[in-house]
């Protein structure tokens, strides 16, 4: 799975996505942190915090992390507006969840 950013991305087009993003995730059994809070900025289709994603003309939100124990962690959600959901877990592992973003 590539996570490079979008064909908007690569043409140095604006996305209608840009800005900062308030990502409040929940957790379920088995996560390190039942519940956290971060923020990923999205320029030209790509997301990035600690590491990169992309985020799709469409608002198809893709992005891969590591949690504490440096477990990959896998978030896929959409964008709209100001406001987002989704889902994540961790790749091989017994954690996952939900989550929300909202534009700041």
């Amino acid at each position: 799975v590539s996570f490079d950013g979008s064909a908007n991305a690569q043409s140095g087009g604006r996305s209608a996505f840009d800005g900062d993003w308030v990502i409040q995730q929940t957790g379920g059994t088995g996560c390190l942190k039942p519940s956290d809070r971060w923020v990923v900025h999205v320029k030209n289709g790509v997301a990035t915090a600690r590491y990169r994603g992309s985020v799709s003309s469409h608002g198809a939100f893709r992005y891969r992390g590591a949690n504490d124990a440096g477990q990959t962690i896998e978030y896929l959600g959409t964008l709209g507006g100001g406001s987002g959901s989704g889902s994540y877990h961790v790749v091989g592992g017994n954690c996952s969840g939900t989550f929300t973003a909202t534009r700041r």
